[in-house]
């Protein structure tokens, strides 16, 4: 399936999880997962995720975070 249509999928399968009052971050975490896996291939996805999320986790600007 071609990325731009996973993506419109996604984005209305985000919008509906929302309606139905799933969490947020969940249903997010979720589908971006899916999303991740069905463009890439699970392997890859699963050696990808975990780094992008240490990538974007590890910045400088968010040290200033733990002093609120």
């Amino acid at each position: 399936m071609d990325p731009f249509w996973i993506g419109i999928f996604g984005a209305i399968l985000v919008l509906i999880l929302i309606v139905l009052r799933f969490p947020i971050a969940i249903a997010l975490a979720g589908i971006g997962t899916l999303g991740t896996i069905s463009i890439f291939g699970v392997e890859t996805a699963l050696s990808y995720i975990p780094h992008e999320l240490y990538s974007h986790i590890s910045k400088f600007t968010f040290t200033a975070v733990p002093l609120f």
